[in-house]
């Protein structure tokens, strides 16, 4: 299975819970919390997490094309949504929430055996040091930022 960004996070999150999920993982640029005062993982702050939900609302197209500007990915065709609405706002909503007890006591054991975690050097949304302080075992891949091709793409990291 494979997590990548907020897909990470909620597959670390799951198996703090319980979940039964398979033996292997490859989680690429995971958070305990995404937010900058939350926790160490992230460098963007709660309110400008918040801030971009209300852009979202109000000019969907712009607001999704300056994320992906800001966090180094790659533009898309600006003539609709990636996924519905509903799911973005959702998404930004879970980002702006500080991780739960559960989920930073799981993570400060390390990766459950089987499991690998990756974080950019270069990632601009997550700090990759606060990460791997987060999450033991987590591994920092130099001069990958964000975007999950360059990783799967890269002779030298997975």
């Amino acid at each position: 299975m494979i997590g990548w960004s907020l897909g990470a996070h909620l597959l670390y999150e799951a198996a703090a819970r319980g979940v039964k999920l398979p033996s292997r993982a490859l989680l690429i640029a995971p958070f305990t919390s995404f937010c900058s005062e939350h926790a160490k993982c992230g460098k963007v702050s709660e309110t400008q997490v918040r801030w971009l939900r209300r852009w979202l609302e109000k000019e969907p197209l712009p607001a999704l094309a300056d994320f992906r500007q800001r966090a180094g990915l790659p533009s898309m065709p600006e003539s609709k949504l990636p996924y519905e609405m509903e799911h973005l706002l959702a998404g930004l909503d879970l980002l702006a929430e500080p991780a739960g007890i559960s989920l930073i006591s799981y993570a400060r054991q390390g990766l459950p055996q089987g499991w690998e975690a990756y974080v950019g050097s270069e990632d601009s949304l997550l700090n990759p040091e606060g990460v791997c302080q987060s999450i033991p075992g987590c591994q920092i891949i130099d001069g990958l930022g964000h975007h999950l091709p360059d990783f799967l793409n890269s002779p030298s990291s997975l």
